[in-house]
């Protein structure tokens, strides 16, 4: 079989593959890995594909088989400022470490925010340096660089769902969704609250998304107005968010995270809102500053060392791909504090 070259990308992508071979990216990625569950036509597509493009597939994946570092990388798909600002990563970091090292692993830590930062990640993770890779932060702009890391062998798992996430790429999350409902449902209900507005997280983020679809279905249960303000997950979008908190008449702010939560309550607080008096907050995180401020923050708890192990296990252990779960998803828990109170 003879294929038409087209034109060539700086560096072929495993995408690039699968579009001339007529085949996902999934199956690429099988071939690559031995070739189970893929059909002798495909094969040869894809050994024809791989040869017009130049796709070269690194070597890591065969030699696991004979050679570990015994190391994973956590890899954050986020600026530096995130990292400080979020102490989330840190829990994170930490959590991982431990449950890293209780398997006599090594933890290292690389940032990859942009294009090409995600080139140098992934020339020093497919050299063989590290045999598994933990991403954080993935959003729909670093899919391309998620299946790499996938189709080169690399045991690959991301915390949290991107929107439009490869079927091969394994995902450990929170369940964003039902405790964006539940945060909602409980402002409405025990709360007595009759206007609830949703600080959103980013566009970008499939985290933020799901938790913005889950406070509107709550919202449209009861048959109420959605009232969405846009944020961004930082303290900033909250203090933003407080004008428009008091324009609207809300009784009640679900905030799609922690940071967000403290920045608008900060802003209420200053302009003589009474917080919880007439209105009524709830986070999403249950982050150290959570607790730790005045008033406390009533938020959604995620079991991040649940997370973190889960993550951990599969990097380490010799689990089939074809046979792990492609998404493992935790419950929340509501943590009831001092910005919320029950009047019924």
């Amino acid at each position: 079989m003879t294929l038409a070259k087209t034109p060539a990308s700086p560096r072929p992508t495993i995408e690039d593959v699968a579009t001339l071979a007529r085949v996902s990216r999934s199956t690429v990625s099988r071939y690559l890995n031995g070739g189970d569950h893929v059909s002798s036509q495909a094969a040869q597509r894809i050994a024809d594909a791989i040869a017009v493009t130049g796709y070269r597939a690194n070597a890591h994946a065969r030699s696991l088989a004979s050679s570990s570092s015994r190391t994973a990388v956590f890899l954050l798909t986020d600026t530096m400022a995130s990292l400080f600002e979020d102490l989330n990563f840190a829990g994170l970091v930490e959590s991982c470490s431990t449950c890293l090292s209780d398997k006599g692993w090594s933890l290292v830590m690389m940032m990859a925010s942009s294009p090409a930062e995600q080139e140098r990640a992934l020339a020093y993770i497919t050299a063989g340096h590290v045999d598994g890779v933990m991403l954080f932060s993935l959003s729909d702009e670093d899919l391309e660089f998620a299946s790499n890391l996938v189709a080169a062998g690399v045991r690959t798992v991301a915390c949290g769902a991107p929107l439009g996430a490869p079927d091969d790429l394994k995902i450990v999350m929170a369940d964003d969704f039902a405790g964006a409902q539940e945060a909602t449902r409980y402002l409405l209900g025990p709360c007595g609250c009759t206007r609830v507005a949703h600080v959103s997280g980013p566009a970008h983020s499939g985290g933020g998304q799901r938790r913005l679809a889950g406070y509107r279905q709550a919202i449209s249960e009861a048959a109420l107005n959605e009232v969405v303000i846009a944020g961004d997950y930082s303290a900033q979008s909250g203090r933003h968010a407080a004008q428009h908190v008091r324009d609207c008449g809300a009784d009640g702010v679900f905030c799609a995270n922690d940071a967000t939560a403290l920045g608008l309550i900060e802003a209420l607080l200053e302009t003589g809102v009474r917080v919880p008096e007439e209105v009524q907050v709830i986070g999403f995180d249950d982050s150290p500053r959570a607790a730790e401020k005045t008033p406390a923050l009533t938020t959604l708890s995620q079991p991040f060392g649940r997370i973190a192990q889960a993550m951990v296990d599969y990097v380490v252990d010799a689990t089939d791909a074809a046979s792990a779960p492609s998404v493992h998803v935790f419950p929340t828990r509501l943590v009831e504090r001092a910005t919320t109170r029950r009047i019924r």
